[in-house]
């Protein structure tokens, strides 16, 4: 029998973004539950179970930030990861000063995948 898929929840507004990170994401064994802007990750995560982390660009344009995301998801689904991207280096401080993990636009797909796992295994080892 196989093993489930771990589940990737990405909210990046721009779509030839979103749709790449998906693709690369899929190609390594995650499940992929895609969203435009962070409330709608925030709905995904509240009507799904079983997700494993949540992707996130920090700014997206109008509404809520990748930020304001991961702190209620930290109140909401304590259980949830999120690690947040941006293309904007200076972002890493705030990502940092949150204690969220953090990975700079455009990464390689070997370092995505090694930081979403390290981010899943940490949050195993924490339950």
């Amino acid at each position: 029998m196989r093993p489930k898929a771990l589940i990737v929840v990405l909210a990046e507004d721009e779509d030839l973004v979103r749709n790449y990170i998906s693709a690369m994401l899929q190609q390594n064994g995650f499940r992929v539950l895609r969203a435009s802007n962070a409330e709608r990750a925030l709905v995904t995560c509240r009507e799904t179970p079983n997700i494993s982390v949540v992707l996130s660009d920090i700014e997206m344009g109008f509404g809520m930030s990748g930020i304001e995301l991961a702190k209620c998801l930290s109140d909401e689904r304590p259980e949830i990861r999120v690690v947040l991207m941006s293309g904007a280096p200076g972002m890493k401080r705030v990502a940092v000063a949150n204690h969220f993990p953090f990975i700079l636009k455009p990464f390689l797909l070997a370092a995505i995948v090694e930081l979403l796992r390290e981010t899943m295994a940490a949050t195993m080892l924490s339950i």
